[in-house]
Formats: C-alpha cells, sequence, structure tokens
C-alpha cells in the first residue's frame, strides 16, 4: 500500500494540480435537462438506519465485504463551500458546516428554509508532502424535495453542485473523527490495503473523501466512512 499518499495534511490554497485530479467533483458538465430528469425520477427506497430518517443520496451495493462495500450513486446535487485558511480537518470542517448551515437556514435566493440532509461529504485534496498544505470541500446532500431546483446560495463562497452518477469503495468506522492524521488516514489505509488485495483499482489514490451521519450530540452507534473513487464498470 503506498502509504506516502496520505501525509499528515496541512492546509493550501486550491491549485491546478488540485482541479484537476482523476476524479473532480466540478466534472458533471452533463445536460441540465437530462440531470433535472434523472433526479426527478429517483425515489429514495429506504435510507440505511446510518441516515438517522434523514434524506440520504441514492446507492446500490455493487459489492459488500467484511472490510468494505462499492456503492454506485445515482446522479445527485449538493451545496458545497471550499475551505482553504485554516490549520486543520476538524477546524476546516466546521468552518465549512457553519457556512452550509447559514445556506440551509435562509441564506439562499428564496429565504428557503432547507432541511438537513446526510451525509456531510468532505472532500481532502492533500498537499504534495508532509510540509505542504491542503485544501477541503465540504458538501451537504440537497434534500429529495429541493433535488430538480435548488435555492442558490447568496454566499459568495458557496455554489451548488451537480454530481454525475459515480462508483465509491466506502469503509466504515464507529466513534469521533479526533483529527484527520490519528482517525481518518488509518482508515484510508486499511480500505486501499483491502482493495488493491481484491484487485479493486482505485482512480486517485491521493484524493479521499469522509462522510459523516451523525450529530456531534450522538455519543453511541456512531457511523462514519471514508470513501476512494473507483472505475465505473
Amino acid at each position: 500500500v503506498r502509504t506516502s499518499l496520505y501525509y499528515p495534511i496541512t492546509m493550501r490554497s486550491l491549485t491546478d494540480r488540485s482541479r484537476t485530479r482523476t476524479f473532480n467533483w466540478n466534472v458533471a458538465s452533463i445536460s441540465l435537462v437530462v440531470f433535472t430528469f434523472a433526479v426527478a425520477t429517483m425515489v429514495q427506497a429506504g435510507s440505511p438506519p446510518f441516515c438517522n430518517n434523514l434524506d440520504c443520496p441514492v446507492y446500490t451495493v455493487v459489492t459488500k465485504t467484511a472490510q468494505y462495500e462499492i456503492r454506485k450513486y445515482a446522479p445527485s446535487v449538493w451545496s458545497s463551500t471550499n475551505v482553504t485558511s485554516v490549520d486543520s480537518y476538524n477546524d476546516a470542517t466546521r468552518e465549512g458546516f457553519q457556512r452550509l448551515f447559514k445556506y440551509i437556514s435562509g441564506a439562499n435566493t428564496n429565504g428557503t428554509k432547507v432541511p438537513m440532509a446526510a451525509p456531510v461529504l468532505v472532500d481532502v485534496y492533500p498537499g504534495a508532502g508532509p510540509a505542504c498544505n491542503s485544501t477541503f470541500t465540504i458538501n451537504f446532500f440537497v434534500p429529495f424535495a429541493y433535488q430538480a431546483n435548488p435555492p442558490r446560495p447568496t454566499q459568495a463562497d458557496c455554489f451548488i453542485r451537480y454530481v454525475p452518477s459515480f462508483n465509491v469503495a466506502v469503509g466504515s468506522f464507529p466513534g469521533y473523527i479526533t483529527s484527520y492524521n490519528a482517525t481518518i488516514v488509518p482508515q484510508l489505509i486499511k480500505l486501499e490495503a483491502a482493495l488493491t488485495h481484491d484487485g479493486v483499482k482505485v482512480l486517485d489514490n491521493a484524493l479521499a473523501h469522509t462522510a459523516g451521519y451523525d450529530s456531534p450530540f450522538k455519543v453511541f452507534n456512531r457511523h462514519n466512512e471514508v470513501w476512494l473513487m473507483i472505475a465505473q464498470e
């Protein structure tokens, strides 16, 4: 396993290199008409228990092992923000969460109160080495009622993201995320090792995603995930 890809992280500005990684959420250049039809016809076929009765993105399980799941996600819409000026994963997610919470609380063109959904997804763009800064994109899933026509943020640092279908390998783990290096990096290494053993090719080892489903006030039975993007089948 190429563990050196998962450097301890600090912050840096978003560079052209991080924008052009193999998988980039911003590649969603599909037709808005086709996309709107796709999300309008999605059916929430019972969210898994870890979604805590909140709207969650639609997916099907392609493969399930003791170490991971491979999921195929349907096209979806997210509200997002880039955080580039803090010192840690926890600070970045906190700052991004606050921005997006303002958006769902009415800081949008319609003044709409958008219900909270799950998960809070964080895209992690690591720096080029141990002493380099990293960038985070924090994302809220847009509830089904607003997927076809999401309210537009009035904050300049928030935006709406249209994401096409994708395949992802998912590793799940309990508890709180104390820090990126102490909690998330070991989970990424564990997931990549299992995928390598099974011959599953990761699109970009250096780009990781974390998904959190629980309020910080939930103490027991917490559910967190790390995601690594894999090729569409």
